[in-house]
């Protein structure tokens, strides 16, 4: 009692968003290092402007990057760990192991179960490393959840069993799994247990409308299960049970394992309920303070989470919504609540999609409403009434959104980098402060950010990181022409650079890693052209086949096909062979031609296969690039299409011992994307990651 007395009379109770937003640029700055400068300034307002503040955000500064350091250690690199380990959870695909180290592993074995203690050999695979700025990065996300490693058990023992938590949730699902039919109980692991595996055509229509939120555990379920139980509590037992739904709440929590923005919610019911016992009076300001301070401190690195930023986010926004919006319509309050949160969350959500839709922007905001309105209570229902005939709700729900998603074509926005964000934030802020002065410059902005990477002045021919397969980019100057040649896992990049239209697209043969996303593009992007081997299988959508001596003019430069020369009754031989020039320099793709083939093509062009630039047969395999070919290339600089670790154990070390006797070889399993930059007579090559 003494201690609330004491908080109570201290000014720092409502002042705990200065601690917030000094906490805010250092989580900036351990990942962007320029911004520690702006920290130090900071440190230097608070301690001149407001000086009782300066302790408490020393320290707490302190213990985060404490925090930080110890979450974020680096582990050694390891092929395989032995030992006893806990089965803590399980999904459809992966076990959760609990242990020396915490792994998810594979689910290769159907018949183990959580709690089971096994003496097991784990085979543990390294994270991948990043190809490009703004992939998603798997390590991270992992290490953030407590994750060291991820592999499968090669071998295991059960010697025993603990109880643990997880097991009450796994007994509700197979509870409700016999209850519900198969699309009533997708949404009701998502939304009342927060287990969201909904088929992924229903996850992109949801994303497509920007109302994604509603299949996770958020601060408006928990808000909708409090008011419920306390409603419940008042009815039937005419009492005030705030502290029973607060009880109830913290156990399901717990069972459903806690979820980020689950915990956020949380923790302002709790914050606002000792809030009006009137011990403490802290501003609505101050909760959103606390508690992104305790959750921070908890587990640094869950910061750097899409899912933590956008609830705080969102949150933030509502705490300010009554000061910005003064509108006595319920229904154009929420229609601008949401459109609000559209924008501030913008910069994060098109990193994480890639994609904008005006037209879905204001179709999601009465979406929405209709959406949360009924489909949350209809969903927790469930809970009590599981014979509920709902599946023919969700099933037009679905349809539906899936229909709208489907029917209106989105714009491919390039990703949002820190800079940008800060000057979106700030533009956003002002905007809403000054209104009509900032409108024009907030919208040119936004202009400039769709359109950044169409103001280069450089040809950039990309040989993009897609694994164990085949795409390269080439962009001309200011962008007046895109060319894709293959096309495997490169959707995701080419939406992330804000790629709309490709002008041509060269398949050189019909081998799934070469082909393997065209659908995807086709469906993502306006495509011109489409050219084939002429000795290769037609596709389901229109192309046209090419052969040796044809040219295809795109924008003035010439794509010269000089293979295949013939039929050879194989896919990798009837490879098509393509040379070009972009000002003085030439470059020679191959796609998978074999040896045979390579040979056909010294007979006929000699000399004339002579390139600077090289894009490597066959991703560096022994069954391309003989000797007698390179003689003839003799390329300057080459690169290997190539995924590390592959199981073909690619590129072959005899074929790179060749390839370094006329000049220097890239790979992207080594380097991750690779770009040529060429202007005039000069080149640049960057890579990604620069290997060891």
């Amino acid at each position: 009692m003494k201690l609330l007395n004491v908080l109570r009379n201290k000014p720092i109770c409502n002042d705990f968003h200065f601690i917030l937003f000094g906490l805010i640029i250092l989580i900036v700055s351990v990942k962007y290092h320029i911004f520690i400068i702006l920290f130090f300034v900071y440190l230097i307002f608070i301690y001149k402007k407001i000086s009782y503040i300066i302790i408490p955000l020393v320290i707490v500064s302190l213990v985060f990057i404490l925090r930080f350091l110890s979450c974020n250690k680096e582990l050694a690199y390891i092929d395989e760990v032995e030992g006893i380990y806990y089965i803590d959870d399980i999904s459809d695909k992966y076990y959760y192991l609990k242990g020396e180290y915490n792994v998810i592993c594979y689910k290769y074995y159907e018949d183990l179960d959580i709690g089971d203690k096994i003496n097991c050999n784990i085979k543990i695979y390294q994270w991948d490393e990043l190809s490009y700025e703004h992939e998603f990065d798997y390590k991270e996300y992992y290490k953030a959840k407590n994750i060291d490693y991820r592999g499968y058990i090669k071998e295991y023992e059960v010697i025993g069993y603990r109880f643990n938590e997880n097991v009450i949730k796994h007994k509700i699902i197979d509870f409700y799994d016999k209850k519900l039919d198969d699309k009533s109980f997708s949404y009701f692991k998502a939304l009342v247990l927060g287990i969201n595996d909904i088929e992924d055509d229903v996850k992109d229509a949801y994303s497509s409308l920007y109302i994604s939120h509603i299949l996770a555990i958020s601060g408006m379920h928990l808000v909708f299960i409090y008011k419920v139980l306390v409603s419940l509590f008042r009815f039937l037992f005419k009492i005030e049970g705030e502290v029973f739904s607060l009880i109830i709440i913290t156990l399901y929590l717990v069972i459903i394992g806690f979820p980020i923005a689950g915990l956020r919610a949380y923790l302002f019911l709790v914050l606002g309920y000792l809030n009006n016992l009137d011990k403490i009076k802290y501003t609505k300001l101050d909760i959103f303070s606390i508690s992104f301070i305790i959750m921070t401190l908890f587990n640094p690195l869950i910061c750097y989470q899409s899912s933590f930023i956008l609830s705080y986010l969102v949150s933030f926004l509502l705490i300010f919504i009554n000061d910005i919006v003064s509108v006595k319509s319920k229904l154009l309050n929420s229609f601008i609540t949401s459109l609000l949160s559209i924008l501030i969350t913008f910069p994060f959500v098109i990193n994480m999609t890639n994609e904008v839709n005006i037209i879905n922007i204001f179709l999601s905001l009465f979406i929405n409403i209709i959406v949360t309105t009924f489909l949350m209570p209809i969903t927790f229902m469930l809970v009590v009434f599981p014979s509920l005939p709902t599946q023919f709700i969700y099933s037009f729900l679905d349809n539906y959104l899936i229909t709208i998603s489907n029917n209106i074509k989105p714009i491919n926005f390039p990703s949002f980098n820190v800079f940008m964000c800060v000057i979106y934030y700030v533009l956003l802020i002002l905007m809403l402060i000054k209104k009509k002065y900032f409108i024009g410059l907030f919208g040119l902005f936004l202009i400039f950010v769709l359109n950044v990477n169409n103001l280069s002045s450089y040809y950039k021919i990309t040989f993009i990181d897609v694994g164990q397969g085949d795409s390269i980019l080439i962009e001309y100057p200011y962008r007046k022409s895109v060319v894709l040649i293959d096309s495997f896992n490169n959707v995701k990049y080419l939406k992330s650079i804000g790629i709309n239209k490709v002008d041509a697209i060269f398949l050189s043969h019909n081998d799934i890693d070469h082909v393997g996303s065209i659908d995807d593009v086709i469906s993502d992007f306006k495509i011109d052209n489409i050219y084939r081997s002429y000795y290769e299988e037609s596709f389901s959508f229109n192309t046209i086949p090419l052969k040796s001596k044809d040219v295809i003019n795109v924008n003035n430069i010439c794509f010269e096909i000089l293979g295949p020369i013939k039929d050879y009754k194989d896919s990798n031989s009837n490879s098509l062979v393509i040379k070009f020039m972009i000002n003085k320099f030439s470059f020679l793709f191959t796609g998978d031609a074999s040896i045979l083939s390579e040979e056909d093509l010294v007979n006929v062009y000699g000399n004339y296969l002579s390139s600077f630039f090289f894009k490597v047969g066959h991703h560096g395999s022994i069954t391309s690039s003989s000797d007698n070919f390179l003689r003839f290339v003799k390329p300057k600089y080459s690169f290997i299409s190539v995924g590390k670790n592959n199981k073909y154990d690619l590129p072959d070390e005899v074929v790179i011992d060749k390839l370094i006797r006329y000049g220097k070889v890239y790979q992207t399993s080594l380097n991750g994307n690779i770009s040529i930059y060429i202007k005039d007579d000069d080149f640049e090559i960057k890579e990604y990651r620069v290997s060891k």
